[in-house]
Formats: structure tokens, sequence, C-alpha cells
């Protein structure tokens, strides 16, 4: 398989980028409702946009997929001024580990793009994770964006056991994005077999 970027599927993985972004930003909008939405922004990003990761990772075998997606999303909440350090970090590693699982189970494998995502999947728990960092800082913050109200849930929320809940959370989540995505990954590599033709 040729690995060489072209325009088009350099265009592909923008634009589904963009959606990416746009379905982590309508979870996160979801946390002015309940400080659980928060909490367990990874998981529904993840169950919400399996099938986006799969489709590109089919069209696109090659380095970047991940990486270009965490991309887009840290310039563009950098731009917001809504980006943190955990997020950073978060967003980094989960496309580093994630080009990492594609590279050693190979580019056309829909095993190793599957759990490819898991690490994928932990790219946006950098927000969250806040809540048990800092918890006090955390809670002032909400109380001043929110309210009291909202602040108690959160600090009620900064538990180990509620923090074993998300991570797991994620690991479910991903694994239904994965499920979801299955059959679009066949889609995907339908369209590069077209191409090819």
């Amino acid at each position: 398989m040729k690995r060489v970027w072209t325009a088009r599927s350099l265009a592909a993985v923008l634009g589904g980028s963009l959606l990416y972004f746009l379905i982590t930003v309508l979870v996160m909008m979801c946390g002015s409702f309940s400080p659980l939405f928060w909490v367990f922004l990874p998981a529904i990003t993840a169950a919400a946009s399996g099938w986006l990761y799969l489709y590109l990772a089919a069209r696109t075998p090659r380095f970047g997929v991940p990486v270009l997606m965490n991309l887009v999303v840290l310039l563009l909440f950098l731009a917001a001024g809504e980006l943190s350090g955990w997020m950073a970090v978060t967003l980094a590693a989960g496309a580093v580990l994630a080009e990492l699982v594609r590279r050693l189970g190979g580019y056309e494998s829909l095993r190793a793009a599957r759990w490819s995502f898991l690490p994928l999947a932990f790219s946006s728990s950098g927000s969250p994770l806040y809540i048990w960092i800092d918890p006090a800082r955390t809670a002032a913050s909400a109380a001043e964006e929110m309210s009291p109200a909202y602040a108690a849930a959160v600090e009620g929320l900064a538990t180990p056991g509620m923090l074993v809940l998300m991570l797991a959370a994620i690991i479910v989540g991903a694994a239904i994005g994965a499920w979801l995505g299955s059959p679009l990954w066949k889609r995907g590599q339908a369209r590069i077999h077209i191409r090819k033709a």
C-alpha cells in the first residue's frame, strides 16, 4: 500500500477532524445540564465518534490520522481559549499511542484500528480529570461560571470510585464506538479499492 498523503485524503481527515471536534464540543455543552456529562465526556464522545475514526482510518491507511485529528482539536480549543495543560497532555498522548498501535498492528488491519481507538478515546479525559487533580479550584470555577449547587455537585463527584467509573466508562464507550464503526471500516476500504481500480 502506498503510504503517501494525497490532497484528497488530507481533506477527508481534516473534514473528519472538524466533525470530531464538533462532537466533542456538543458533549461538553451538555455538561451545563449536569456535571455527570462532564465526567463522562470521554466515554460519550468515544461512543459517538468511533464510526468516524474507523472510516477515516480505513480510507487513509497510513501514519497520521490520530495525530491530525487530535492536532485539529488541540488547535481549535487553543484558539477558543479553552485549552488546559492536562487537555494538551491527554490529546498528545492519545494520538501518539493510537499511532503506535496502528503501526504495530498494521494500517490495513481492522483489529489494529479498533484497538488504536482505545487510547484515542482517552484523549478528551484531560478536561474532567481536573475534578480529581484540583477539586477545590475546579469547584470554585464551577461556582463562578455556573452556580453554587453545580459546584457542590462537582465536589461530590471528586471520589476515587467515580474516577474508576469514568475510566471504565471510557473503555466501554470506545468498545461501542469501535463496534459501531466496523461497517464504516469496510466502506472506507471499498473506497480505496474503487480508486485503485
